[in-house]
């Protein structure tokens, strides 16, 4: 992290990342200027951004912008929301960025670019794999980045987290939460699976590392991958979810291969995620920037 005078902009600041990002950026000293689609929010802290739309966005004088905002990877998105939102308005965005002259552009991508299960974990140099839209939107939209930036005088960095967790984090994990105080059983207590995922501080504590580092030859124009150091079987991370919210989850023991074809009925996306490993490599990330994971 460089001067404490960078002006800095934070897109999906009303998320659950991008709060937490805003309260370590004041925690350092650090003033970031937050986006909202309610033009009744606007004031000398919030920008009104609607990247659905083409109307000019006030980037000038900012020096890094953090771009958060996009259609998450859940249930009931339509594919063409993730090409039009994901890839297409960041492409518009990270054009405008270059165009008003920021320095720097960060952007949250996903580990889906990589792929959705392995046997040797992830690294930087893998040949990008994504499986489905949302993946796939994230690649175009990182293709996209790199592009402009090398047609102008702003740097990247394209950071790689798998699933974030952490208080107060929404989708799968809030259903999981859910189905721990509804004490509903879950069959998952002989999985023995390899699965890194990247706790919510540990991905906000790498943007603050890299927060107006654009001028740093050694990161800017990077690829990173972004985890905690360990890994996880799928029953351990349900105990680690259920310690952070005082919930005691009901893990049942069943068969590997019978859970396997059970759930392969219902959604091969359910075998990967819950039964296959995910490993990440964040090697790269602490020997690049000296970062290293809180938890």
């Amino acid at each position: 992290m460089n001067s404490v005078t960078s002006k800095i902009l934070v897109t999906g600041s009303s998320g659950f990342i991008g709060q937490r990002l805003l309260h370590m950026y004041g925690l350092c000293g650090l003033h970031a200027i937050k986006t909202t689609r309610d033009r009744e929010e606007v004031d000398e802290s919030t920008i009104f951004l609607d990247l659905s739309s083409d109307e000019p966005i006030p980037l000038s004088g900012f020096d890094t912008v953090v771009h958060l905002a996009g259609v998450a990877h859940r249930k009931h998105k339509l594919d063409n929301e993730f090409h039009e939102i994901n890839f297409k308005a960041t492409e518009r965005f990270v054009s405008a960025c270059a165009d008003a002259g920021v320095k720097q552009f960060i952007f949250l991508s996903s580990i889906g670019v990589n792929g959705t299960y392995n046997e040797v974990a992830f690294t930087e140099t893998d040949e990008p794999a994504p499986k489905g839209e949302y993946a796939i939107s994230k690649l175009n939209a990182e293709n996209s980045i790199e592009r402009v930036c090398n047609n102008s005088n702003m740097s990247f960095i394209l950071i790689r987290p798998p699933l974030v967790y952490g208080p107060g984090a929404p989708g799968n994990i809030s259903s999981l939460v859910k189905a721990m105080k509804m004490l509903i059983p879950m069959p998952f207590g002989w999985v023995k699976n390899r699965r890194h995922f990247c706790h919510l501080d540990n991905l906000t504590s790498f943007i603050l590392e890299c927060t107006g580092a654009g001028d740093n030859k050694k990161i800017n124009n990077q690829v990173f991958l972004i985890s905690d150091d360990c890994a996880m079987t799928t029953p351990q991370f349900i105990r680690a979810i259920g310690l952070m919210h005082k919930q005691r989850p009901v893990l049942l023991g069943f068969p590997v291969a019978l859970l396997f074809f059970a759930l392969a009925a219902v959604s091969r996306g359910l075998v990967e995620s819950l039964l296959l490993d995910l490993q990440v490599s964040n090697e790269k990330a602490k020997k690049l920037t000296g970062w290293r994971p809180l938890c």
